[in-house]
């Protein structure tokens, strides 16, 4: 009886399967004949699925991913080679919870909205180094020129997380971590180009001597583009892109319990620009040169049989731009020079302790100082005009602790906090509880969240021209709760999470006073749903969608360049185990911009697009890998920015070559 009954069971597992698996089918064919792309990428590895082994860096106590409590998305070094893209900000626009804007073709600043949160509100990490930019005006980080080299997996924490990192994690954290030398030495050389006259090249090498590994990667891209301020507005001049870009990272492990590793980014970028978007917005010699450099050192120790792990570092992000523009036939009397520096330095010491194996805390210190200066000039028909942001710096001193463990089987708690004391203010603690609970074989996850975030004001909104120094730190509360379930033996997966934020004190620029302000409050809430379903050891689809409802809590409007509506929907397809298929839909619904074609700043909507993508791969000899990938293959006319162009059908190929004792 016993016999019969778990064959009875293992029958009515197997059809509730294959029907479920009928079902799946349908929906695909649907989705993948229904639905578009913007360039960029595959199949999304989500939280534990698919690799539940993998440390998290994004969430300080580092730890398994079946150990994660928040709303996490991995994407790893297979899926970003075979997505196509060329920078971070192009892998990010298929995520969920996630509305990537660009002002314009590569190179035109990138807006990341988490959550419905501003894009200021994004943490971004490289290595744990902090890259948020003290010299922009509120502090964010630009992510249009971060290439892709030597990036091993991208993880995206959503949610307010400053009871971890402090201040400009009120929407959530992007960490970035670079590849690691392993094993022999090994070496690739790449190249690739298409439309636009689109070019790129790159190279890397890693390895592994003795106890030292080592990765680094160089490349340099081109591409024509397209004109920034929109063609079908009467603009003609192309505006172009040149991005150079190293990543390297150097380590020495002399034994378990000891390790010292270095890691150095240095990305420089040339746009072409113009003056603003829509009628008039051609400048055929406006040009923007960025310089990005980012290294650490950070030394990690193990003591008692490795339950205490100390850790020592210090990290630095350096940036460097100037915006020029030159008189021409267009604009004889305009002239612009303009420099921005900013640097954000942080040292820290930490110690996690896993004193049992359902117990795990980390505590930490940490000094950060970011400094800021900037100088504009510039002449018009107007007349001259200065702006200068004397050399000006802001000190905070944070200690935070985080908390993990496992009283029940199944049953995770876990707590944070963090005070953070900045000179320019009173000190502001924040905290953040994150329950979860596994059970049915770990096929169920139920998880939960709540905490609070703050942003301190950005030395240009304090010490600027517009500055106040009176201002006050934006302010968050949030929450979120989800599900994650598994099928037929994990084949199948599925994710929701609702999330509900609060952000009080946000600073906007107010035009009646032309000074920054505390004076807006905003909502944010909404649906994540991913499913992916891997129906062969061939097949793999996933789809997702997003619903955010962002909403300026005092007019009751929708907040600007946010859709409320987007879905992504993606298929691989492996096939005589050399060469790959690769396909995929996006659609972002209808945003809200401001016009001012008409003298003043009117609302407007910006329609829906949905943009296709296909891409190949075959593996032509075991060291040479062709890759070709179409995007907007429908060709579709759509903007991301009102007055802003944007790639119409675009085809590129390109080649690989591995070499070396570790391939």
């Amino acid at each position: 009886m016993i016999n019969l009954s778990r064959r009875a069971a293992s029958l009515r597992t197997a059809r509730s399967c294959a029907q479920l698996s009928g079902a799946l089918t349908l929906f695909s064919l649907f989705s993948i004949n229904h639905i578009s792309p913007a360039a960029a990428q595959e199949i999304v590895r989500e939280g534990e699925s698919l690799a539940p082994e993998i440390v998290i860096f994004a969430d300080r106590l580092k730890g398994r991913v079946q150990d994660i409590s928040s709303a996490l998305t991995i994407i790893d070094s297979e899926t970003i080679e075979r997505s196509g893209a060329t920078t971070v900000a192009e892998v990010l626009r298929t995520q969920p919870g996630i509305n990537v804007v660009q002002s314009g073709p590569p190179g035109g600043n990138v807006s990341v909205f988490i959550r419905g949160a501003n894009a200021e509100h994004t943490l971004v990490l490289v290595d744990g180094i902090l890259m948020n930019n003290p010299v922009t005006p509120s502090r964010l980080f630009n992510l249009a020129n971060l290439p892709l080299d030597n990036v091993e997996r991208i993880e995206i924490i959503r949610g307010p997380q400053s009871s971890l990192y402090g201040s400009d994690a009120l929407g959530g954290v992007i960490s970035i971590i670079t590849k690691k030398g392993q094993r022999e030495p090994s070496s690739t050389l790449e190249a690739e180009g298409g439309s636009f006259g689109t070019g790129r090249f790159g190279a890397s090498r890693s390895g592994q001597l003795g106890d030292i590994d080592y990765s680094v990667a160089v490349s340099q891209a081109h591409t024509d583009g397209v004109s920034a301020a929109d063609r079908r507005d009467g603009n003609r001049e192309k505006d172009g892109n040149d991005v150079t870009g190293f990543a390297g990272q150097v380590g020495y492990t002399p034994t378990e319990q000891f390790s010292l590793r270095s890691t150095l980014r240095v990305n420089q970028s040339e746009t072409e620009i113009d003056n603003f978007g829509g009628a008039g917005g051609d400048d055929p010699n406006r040009k923007v040169d960025n310089r990005t450099i980012a290294a650490s050192v950070v030394a990690e120790g193990g003591l008692a049989s490795g339950i205490i792990k100390p850790s020592l570092g210090f990290t630095i992000s350096d940036h460097a731009l100037d915006d020029n523009n030159d008189p021409d036939t267009l604009h004889p009397d305009d002239l612009l020079r303009s420099s921005y520096d900013g640097r954000l330095m942080k040292g820290f010491g930490t110690v996690q302790v896993d004193p049992f194996e359902a117990v795990s805390a980390i505590a930490g210190i940490e000094v950060i100082e970011e400094v800021a200066q900037s100088s504009y000039r510039s002449e018009s028909a107007f007349g001259p005009y200065t702006e200068d942001l004397p050399e000006k710096s802001a000190r905070t001193n944070g200690g935070f602790l985080q908390v993990r463990g496992q009283p029940l089987e199944g049953l995770i708690l876990e707590g944070s906090a963090r005070l953070d004391d900045n000179q320019r203010f009173d000190p502001r603690g924040t905290w953040r509880f994150a329950p979860q609970y596994v059970f049915g074989g770990r096929a169920t996850k139920i998880r939960a969240s709540v905490g609070t975030g703050y942003k301190a004001p950005s030395l240009y909104q304090i010490f600027s021209p517009y500055g106040d120094r009176n201002l006050m730190p934006e302010r968050s509360v949030g929450w979120d709760v989800g599900i994650e379930q598994s099928f037929c033996e994990r084949d199948v997966l599925f994710e929701a999470n609702y999330f509900n934020n609060k952000l009080t004190n946000l600073i906007n620029f107010d035009p009646t006073t032309f000074l920054f302000q505390n004076i807006n409050e905003a909502r944010t809430r909404g649906v994540e749903v991913t499913a992916r379903w891997s129906v062969s050891s061939n097949l793999d689809l996933l789809a997702n969608y997003t619903y955010t409802d962002p909403t300026d809590a005092e007019t009751g409007q929708r907040l600007l360049r946010r859709a409320r509506n987007m879905a992504d929907f993606s298929a691989s397809y492996r096939f005589a185990k050399r060469y790959s298929l690769i396909g995929g839909y996006t659609v972002v619904g209808e945003r809200l911009d401001l016009d001012f074609s008409r003298g003043g700043a009117e609302r407007i909507g910006l329609p829906g697009y949905g943009l296709l993508r296909i891409g190949a791969q075959a593996e032509l000899t075991e060291r040479i890998l062709l890759n070709i990938q179409v995007n907007n293959v429908l060709d579709k006319r759509y903007n991301e920015v009102n007055g802003y162009g944007t790639f119409g059908f675009g085809a590129y190929a390109g080649l690989r070559y591995r070499f070396g004792s570790g391939v």
